[in-house]
């Protein structure tokens, strides 16, 4: 059975305060760290593919310059990444209404790949279970793919809550795609240590 096509909405409106400098803008691959993301994503099948964007968004802007995506700024993205994710779908179902799914990544996550976005995709299909998370040692993350009967439950989400706790009412809906050595650049020692790990194939 081929894939459906969904939408994408990569988060990246925080202010980095852990990174304490714009983590949208550190050097990965010698481009900053949200083009190597959209870079990765390349020839996912998605659409829209957007990217929501806050605090310093007219340089993370300016960085997404002439790339396949739509960026949406979020002005209330102080509120935290509930507002983003609020945001991101509501531009998302606007663009799209009658997608089948949503997929709500970390604009942070230089792993996250169009191959590890097919994985959920392709679990989906398998399992017949309406939300797809990401598993690494055990832990569930972002990216997430969420079937569009959750789209309601993601429009209420507030404050610093992400599709995490949508995940945890609907335990019973969930299927997981499992990963290895994933990370999220949150602070300095994060990042240190991503440069210093031995490169991968993407």
């Amino acid at each position: 059975m081929p894939e459906e096509t969904g939408a994408l909405v990569l988060m990246a409106a925080g202010a980095s305060r852990r990174m304490m400098r714009p983590k949208q803008l550190l050097t990965v691959e010698g481009v900053p760290l949200i083009v190597r993301v959209v870079q990765g994503l390349s020839g996912a099948q998605v659409s829209p593919f957007l990217v929501v964007l806050g605090a310093n968004h007219d340089v993370v802007r300016s960085a997404l310059s002439g790339l396949p995506v739509e960026v949406v700024e979020n002005p209330g993205w102080l509120e935290g990444l509930g507002s983003s994710i609020r945001e991101g779908v509501r531009v998302a179902t606007t663009r799209a209404p009658e997608t089948p799914w949503l997929i709500i990544g970390l604009g942070d996550q230089p792993d996250f790949s169009a191959d590890h976005l097919s994985a959920l995709c392709r679990q989906r299909q398998l399992t017949g279970r309406g939300i797809v998370a990401t598993q690494c040692d055990g832990v569930l993350m972002p990216p997430m793919l969420f079937d569009r009967r959750y789209f309601p439950s993601l429009l209420q989400l507030w404050g610093d809550a992400g599709g995490r706790r949508v995940v945890n009412e609907h335990r019973d809906d969930l299927a997981t795609v499992e990963v290895f050595d994933w990370v999220d650049l949150d602070t300095p020692a994060d990042y240190d240590q991503y440069l210093k790990r031995p490169a991968k194939s993407h």
